[in-house]
């Protein structure tokens, strides 16, 4: 798997759901998806050179870390929004839940890809 290219497209996802946000709400705090994929991406972009690829991935990890942090708590909020509940900011839990799902997928991606070369570099070695 190309893991620059998965997160040059997850940096693109998240800078569309902060736009979208921010053009919906006019909230400057729906913008902190955006700025969550302007870090990927210029991550992504510097694992494209092999010889950034290691540390501009772990560095895209730490983000997409960061990102899940940040919001797993709209989880619970989220499920109560489609069990019919209400929630002050329905708006925000849907991007917050969305920037989740979109982050969520792209730390398995990239923990299964650190996995991946770890065992490629073992067959290598002996």
């Amino acid at each position: 798997m190309n893991m620059p290219r998965v997160t040059l497209i997850t940096a693109q996802i998240l800078i569309l759901i902060g736009g979208f946000g921010y053009t919906m709400s006019g909230a400057k705090t729906s913008l902190i998806p955006a700025f969550l994929g302007a870090l990927l991406g210029v991550c992504g972009m510097l694992a494209t050179k092999e010889k950034f690829r290691m540390h501009a991935m772990h560095g895209a990890a730490l983000v997409g870390l960061l990102a899940i942090g940040g919001t797993v708590g709209s989880i619970p909020k989220v499920i109560s929004l489609i069990g019919g509940g209400t929630v002050e900011r329905p708006l925000a839990v849907q991007l917050q839940s969305a920037t989740f799902a979109v982050s969520a997928v792209f730390m398995v991606l990239a923990v299964n890809s650190f996995i991946q070369v770890r065992k490629m570099r073992k067959a290598q070695e002996g």
